[in-house]
């Protein structure tokens, strides 16, 4: 009877294992919420919150996984405030939340001093000082915290602690920067990685308002090119010959060779080169293209291919076209190498 009993205990015991382990697997967003007025506060949650932890004390900021197909909508106390409730929409959730207190007024004289005094304990300082560089664009949007910001980028954020930032740009996917707790780094420099859909948006709304405002472009700007063209016998002549624009190649990893020439689909305007070496990732100079016989009329049958090679990884090409590197006055790319199967 008893080994029955055991039996039968040790079912129960594997199938509500297993039933935590399926539950579990639901919870794959991994969420940040953050508060610099207050140390700590109580949490209630509905049963969206990883575990299904309910009235316990949390420290910000606090780390925690939900499920993404349903949501959260969490309350959390503090004493003096009113409390705030969090609602994570559903879908594609944020990866980090603000949360900021009301003062509630019957408690505030109450808890004067006691408040004081927590501040003056508090061993969570957003002291340490960073700068984030971005060489690509001038401005992205911190997600979380909902806010543009311009770069270089500076904050504090509490050393001890470390950091998850995270940063949207149109045009690119959302880059994730995480900075180890006891860094002793003040300068982080990131690059974004492009997203092809996004980036075909942004082409597309691009040529839309190239046409509409074609003619006015070509009396003002282009009017001076169409009839320019150099060769052999008379180089550097041409205003697109000489027009600078910037230069930035990276790559993950770093250190691989870059290589790049000129393919054209009109010959006998413009020459096909052999491929010139340039330096190794990073790069980024600001220089002009030295094309001969390139116009901006011709320019859109010509391109530049950029060939990256580092040993231990695949060979990987990109080519732009030359007319959207002029109006866009740069070549701004992302390499993420693969590693050779051995």
């Amino acid at each position: 009877m008893k080994i029955y009993s055991a039996i039968i205990g040790c079912i129960i015991l594997l199938f509500a294992h297993n039933s935590i382990l399926s539950q579990d697997k639901k919870f794959t967003h991994e969420i940040i919420i953050d508060c610099q007025q207050v140390e700590s506060a109580k949490m209630t949650s509905d049963g969206t919150i990883y575990g299904k932890v309910k009235n316990i004390d949390i420290v910000f900021p606090f780390r925690t996984y939900i499920n993404p197909e349903k949501g959260a909508e969490i309350i959390l106390s503090a004493n003096g405030y009113q409390d705030y409730k969090l609602v994570i929409i559903k879908g594609v959730p944020e990866d980090q939340y603000k949360v900021v207190f009301t003062p509630e007024v019957q408690k505030n004289k109450k808890n004067n001093i006691d408040t004081s005094e927590k501040k003056a304990k508090r061993k969570i300082t957003f002291d340490y000082p960073i700068t984030i560089v971005c060489d690509q664009i001038k401005s992205a949007r911190r997600v979380g915290w909902h806010q543009d910001i311009t770069f270089p980028y500076h904050l504090n954020i509490c050393q001890d602690l470390g950091a998850h930032l995270v940063f949207r740009a149109p045009g690119y996917e959302n880059f994730k920067l995480v900075i180890p707790p006891g860094t002793n780094q003040h300068e982080f420099r990131i690059h974004f990685t492009e997203d092809p859909k996004e980036m075909a948006k942004i082409n597309r709304n691009q040529a839309t308002s190239h046409r509409e405002s074609n003619t006015q472009y070509e009396n003002t700007h282009i009017g001076n090119y169409d009839n320019e063209t150099v060769n052999r016998e008379n180089p550097g002549e041409s205003k697109l010959e000489k027009t600078i624009i910037r230069w930035m190649i990276d790559s993950d990893p770093q250190g691989a060779r870059i290589f790049w020439r000129i393919i054209s689909s009109i010959p006998e305007e413009v020459k096909n080169t052999n491929e010139s070496y340039l330096l190794t990732t990073p790069y980024e100079e600001t220089r002009s293209f030295n094309i001969l016989g390139l116009t901006y009329e011709n320019s859109r049958d010509v391109q530049i291919e950029i060939k990256l090679m580092k040993p231990g990884f695949h060979t990987q090409v990109k080519r732009f076209n030359v007319r959207q590197a002029i109006d866009q006055q740069e070549i701004s790319t992302f390499f993420q190498l693969v590693p050779k199967e051995e």
